[in-house]
Order: structure tokens, then C-alpha cells, then sequence
């Protein structure tokens, strides 16, 4: 019957397979009940994740903020999927800071240390623009992650617990690691911890996927050797997310001339389930589409100001 299903509608039957497969991975029926809720496979009434960690998510509208709030509805605590969480932090450098050059480097060149095998790395720099008021408005743009998406008809980051008093001076409400540098906001599974959602429509079935993430540290105008100034923030994948890694923005401002710079580096593996690995081998492009348009939005967000 499932054969001479997938031969007379071999569209419709491969993307009911493609939705229902996390729920056919699960390896209790416990799980099983969870991830069917949590694919809106289950009772129509609002769920709550209580057996599982949120997860990636599929639908085929954009997803609304509800969405997004819905895929943190769980009664477990918050766990990133991967050892290297933090891993991209620029204050762990030999050098200080990013390595601000245009030229592709391995990442020892870029002083990352401990850096996964077979990971896929991207990073993407350009110059955007001169001066105190343009960085800024880009670093601000930065450490709200949602407006590094905006207009965009494929892809965003929704933010749900920003604090926009971040910035001031007062920051040990945000500071979560104790003996953090005063510039460092330590966020990941702190108290004041910024959750957010990454999602994007896919070219295959023009599935939207929304996928659970956390910020996991925040750098704000830490200056750096050579007459610089520069931020930073990073989120990671959780527990939950189809593939695992680490996404930093920076951005900073030269002294000598006023430049302002940008720096998008991404390390990611797929994740540990079998969709995972599935999945990864072909969302390359779309990777880099995303981290493209961000700086693109970055740079637009800079010429605003001159």
C-alpha cells in the first residue's frame, strides 16, 4: 500500500515522510508522543513539550512569534547540543579579538583552538562603512540579531527576551559567570539568558524550518590591540536542533581611519540524530545564503547613517 502510494504521488507521500520521520526515529513512545506534538502531528490543543527538550520545528507558513515561543514551551532546562559552545569567543584569541582580513584563513589562523574535524566553517567579512555613529548602529543591530533579517522574505531570527538596557552601564544584571571582564556578557544559561529562533523557508517543498537556539555570550566595545574597538556576540544550537554549532557576528571601529568592519563566522556538524546527518550534506548553500544576507542587511543598516 505504501509503495503504491509513493509511485502515484511521489511528491505528497515524500514530504509526509519527510514531516513524520522525527517521530519514526524516536526511540520510546513517550518520545514518540512528544515529537508528534511537537511536529503539530497530536491533538489540536496547545501543547506543551514536557517529555523533551524543544526542537526543530517545520511549517509551511512563516512562523509568528507564538511559534517561536512555543518551541521553548518545555519543562526541561536549556542544553546546548555540542561541546564547543563558546568556542568562537574572541576574548580567548592570541590575537585578541577576531582576525579582521578579508583573506580566507584556516580557524588556527583565526585563533580558534579545539575546533570539531570534518566541521563546515564560513565566514564572511566586508568593510561597511566610517565612523563612532556607524558602529554603533551596526553593533546595535548585531546584538538584536533580528534586524540583521529584516525585509527578508526567506529567513529572520526572532529574539524573545532581549533587553534593550543591555548596553548601559549598568551590567552585572546580565553578567551570569562569575569574575567575567566587564565587557563580556556571559548569557548562555544564565539568569538572564537570550533565547532565540532561527528559521528559514527551504527551496525543497518550501518548508519553513524554525529551530531553537541561545545566545551564548555577548562582548560590547572591548578594545583590541592595533587601535581597535570591537564587539561581538554568538549563539548556539540546542539540544533539539537538526545540526550543532556556533554563529558569531562582530563588528568593529578603527581608530587611524574611522573604518567599520564586519565579520560573520559560522562552524557547524550535523546533529546527532539520523535526519541530521540527512539533512546536512545539502543545506550548505542555504548557510551561506543566510550569513550573507546578514551582512548585506549590516552594511545596508551602516549607509543609513552616513
Amino acid at each position: 500500500m505504501w509503495l503504491f502510494s509513493a509511485l502515484i504521488y511521489p511528491i505528497p507521500f515524500a514530504v509526509l515522510l519527510f514531516l513524520a520521520l522525527p517521530v519514526f526515529l524516536t526511540t520510546t513512545e513517550k518520545d514518540a508522543v512528544v515529537a508528534a506534538a511537537s511536529y503539530g502531528l497530536g491533538s489540536s490543543r496547545r501543547r506543551r513539550n514536557i517529555g523533551g527538550a524543544c526542537r526543530t520545528t517545520f511549517s509551511w507558513k512563516k512562523p509568528t512569534l507564538r511559534q517561536a515561543m512555543r518551541l521553548f514551551d518545555t519543562s526541561l532546562s536549556l542544553e546546548f547540543n555540542h561541546f564547543f559552545a563558546g568556542l568562537t569567543n574572541p576574548t580567548l584569541s592570541p590575537f585578541g579579538g577576531p582576525v579582521w582580513s578579508e583573506e580566507e584563513m584556516a580557524p588556527a589562523a583565526l585563533g580558534l583552538k579545539g575546533v570539531p574535524k570534518n566541521c563546515r566553517v564560513f565566514r564572511l567579512t566586508r568593510f561597511v562603512g566610517h565612523g563612532q555613529q556607524t558602529y554603533r548602529a551596526v553593533r546595535d543591530a548585531a546584538l538584536g540579531w533580528e534586524a540583521m533579517h529584516e525585509n527578508s522574505k526567506w529567513a529572520g531570527i526572532c529574539l524573545l527576551n532581549y533587553e534593550h538596557n543591555s548596553l548601559s552601564n549598568d551590567r552585572d544584571s546580565n553578567v551570569s559567570a562569575a569574575g567575567a571582564l566587564p565587557n563580556v556578557l556571559q548569557i548562555g544559561y544564565g539568569p538572564g539568558a537570550k533565547k532565540l529562533v532561527t528559521y528559514a523557508k527551504s527551496t525543497f517543498f518550501n518548508i519553513w524550518t524554525i529551530n531553537p537556539c541561545m545566545v551564548v555570550y555577548d562582548v560590547v566595545d572591548m578594545r583590541q590591540r592595533g587601535g581597535r574597538t570591537y564587539s561581538s556576540t554568538a549563539y548556539g544550537t540546542l539540544r533539539g536542533h537538526l545540526i550543532k554549532g556556533e554563529e558569531r557576528v562582530s563588528v568593529c571601529h578603527r581608530d587611524s581611519d574611522g573604518a567599520v568592519e564586519v565579520e560573520v563566522l559560522s562552524i557547524s556538524l550535523p546533529g546527532r540524530g539520523i535526519l541530521g546527518q540527512m539533512v546536512f550534506p545539502f543545506i550548505g548553500s542555504m548557510q551561506k545564503k543566510f550569513f550573507q544576507e546578514q551582512v548585506d542587511t549590516l552594511e545596508r543598516i551602516a549607509k543609513r547613517c552616513l
